[in-house]
């Protein structure tokens, strides 16, 4: 019953309809998660445990596949997110408890769709220029600011 917390501040996130993206700030890496890939880290930003996802994916009359599939599917999901650093274990009490995150607003608890295999890219394209400038503030959404503060078209 692994419990995990998005890796921040060096991990930030958002979520774009039915796709999140995912910066490591510290690789320059950016990821997309879509399909029940953006379901399942929904839940890891809720801090559910691994068992608490499955069984959230498996409402009755939602769940299209079997109890199995969705193990392996959360199970591979979260193992890819640990190895990109983007997850880190987080503790069942305290600042790590589940809805524990601030500021990153839960999606709603329904699920919309089916759950089908998790989609998960990697891109590197960018990675010198993420690295170019190091980021010292984010702003209250989490993205990062530029150095000295000015938001782009500010003066």
């Amino acid at each position: 019953m692994a419990r995990f917390r998005v890796n921040s501040p060096a991990v930030i996130h958002q979520t774009f309809e039915s796709e999140v993206v995912i910066v490591n700030l510290e690789t320059g890496d950016y990821f997309s998660l879509r399909g029940s890939g953006a379901d399942i880290w929904d839940r890891i930003v809720r801090r559910l445990s691994e068992d608490e996802i499955v069984a959230d994916l498996l409402r009755p009359g939602e769940a299209r596949v079997g109890r199995e599939e969705i193990e392996e599917g959360v199970r591979v999901l979260c193992g890819e997110l640990l190895r990109e650093g983007l997850i880190v274990p987080a503790e069942a009490r305290g600042a790590d408890a589940p809805g524990a995150e601030s500021g990153a607003p839960a999606r709603a608890s329904a699920r919309c769709r089916p759950y089908e295999r998790p989609v998960f890219e990697k891109f590197t394209d960018m990675r010198e220029l993420l690295l170019l400038d190091p980021i010292h503030e984010l702003d209250e959404m989490g993205w990062p600011k530029p150095a000295g503060g000015a938001v782009a078209g500010e003066r």
